[in-house]
């Protein structure tokens, strides 16, 4: 990931572990987008890539909401990111 991108999508709050950065960062993206996805049918509330916080060594985002979310990512032969919210 280019790193003007990397810059848009990464807050100080994401942590991504010991992932090598290009790749923590196109997981980092996919997850972000799949969390906006699973938050947005439940809140209505329109998120940017800096109103979501995400640790990919747990599992888990929150939005500026507060809205916990769950994460489960693979990276083969893609990068596939599934959010989902318990109710």
């Amino acid at each position: 990931m280019p790193d003007d991108i990397f810059s848009l999508v990464a807050i100080p709050a994401d942590r991504m572990g010991a992932a090598d950065r290009q790749l923590a960062g196109r997981i980092l993206f996919a997850a972000k987008e799949a969390v906006y996805k699973a938050a947005y049918r439940l809140d209505r509330e329109v998120l940017g890539y800096e109103d979501i916080a995400v640790d990919l060594e747990t599992g888990h985002a929150t939005t500026k909401m507060g809205r916990n979310v769950s994460i489960a990512y693979c990276i083969a032969p893609r990068v596939v990111v599934l959010a989902f919210i318990a109710e």
